[in-house]
């Protein structure tokens, strides 16, 4: 390599780097100034070659540590963690392995919620509770219908299996532990925004329909990734699109929050009283219609790398 080189070393499932065309969008677009490599994860870092900048998404490992003691993926998390503390500590990570870990647990999600309606005025965060195998469930302040969820964030299947819930009683005979969340009216409008870096981008999507608190209604269960019979029509409303400043705003407040620079999360607009929450947030997703992720991209590593 020549002397201005820059090496970056990247993992990522083969699906993803199908899905973002990172080799034409990032790889060949990238100049003669970076060299990029598929790293084999499960080899030490080190054997591999010096890097300036490891891109890499851990996600299905740690879900894969936590559900099933997995050691394989353990060793994976090893080597990520044992290269930067032991062996180049001047490397960046895009992005720090225990900030994609922070954003896995639902729980610690609803802190991060907590601080960013505390930052961010118009923001503000749904009351939950974090529900143990031995808690005593004090629903005392939440509203009904809530939603109940698996303390895992991703990584799995079950992680977006899900369900909405209308009474006390179904709530304590729910599978523990989970995360229960009260359910806000957001006339099935959903903004999906991309963070890259300095940059956002976001979509609009059909979200769920408005629930009612009807007296006997047995629990709806649903995946957050496929559930069209819970859907409304966009055409029903008229939410007003969220003005990109304040879009900025959330997404610096998270980045900070966070320490996260690629990532992405689920905003909506309470029907009542206008106020913004943030409901989900996903390291690294899949940048569907972003045209410009690959050169936000390459813009953010010559910032790390300090070229720009």
């Amino acid at each position: 390599l020549g002397k201005d080189m820059k090496r970056v070393g990247y993992y990522l499932s083969e699906k993803k780097i199908r899905q973002l065309k990172f080799q034409e969008e990032v790889v060949v677009p990238s100049g003669d100034h970076l060299d990029f490599v598929l790293l084999n994860p499960s080899k030490p870092i080190e054997d591999q070659g010096h890097f300036d900048v490891l891109i890499f998404k851990l996600n299905s490992e740690f879900t894969s540590v936590e559900t099933t003691g997995d050691t394989e993926a353990l060793g994976i998390i090893h080597n990520f963690v044992h290269y930067k503390a032991e062996i180049n500590p001047n490397v960046v990570y895009i992005d720090p392995v225990e900030a994609q870990n922070g954003v896995m647990d639902r729980v610690k999600m609803n802190h991060i919620f907590d601080s960013l309606a505390v930052q961010v005025d118009g923001v503000n965060s749904t009351k939950s509770l974090n529900v143990d195998a031995d808690s005593i469930i004090d629903l005392d302040g939440i509203t009904f219908p809530v939603i109940c969820k698996t303390k895992q964030a991703g990584g799995s299947m079950a992680a977006h299996e899900m369900g909405i819930v209308f009474n006390e009683k179904d709530v304590q005979n729910w599978d523990r532990p989970f995360i229960l969340q009260e359910l806000i009216n957001h006339d099935c409008t959903i903004d999906k925004v991309y963070v890259v870096g300095t940059h956002s981008f976001y979509d609009r999507r059909t979200s769920l329909k408005n629930m009612l608190q009807p007296p006997e209604t047995d629990p709806i269960i649903f995946n957050s990734q496929s559930f069209k019979d819970l859907q409304g029509s966009l055409d029903d409303y008229n939410v007003p699109l969220p003005d990109q400043e304040l879009i900025d705003r959330i997404s610096a407040s998270l980045s900070e929050i966070t320490s996260l620079t690629l990532f992405g999360y689920d905003l909506i607009r309470n029907r009542a009283n206008g106020e913004y929450y943030v409901i989900d947030i996903n390291y690294f997703p899949g940048y569907s219609g972003i045209p410009q992720f690959g050169n936000c991209l390459l813009e953010l590593i010559n910032q790390a790398l300090g070229l720009i």
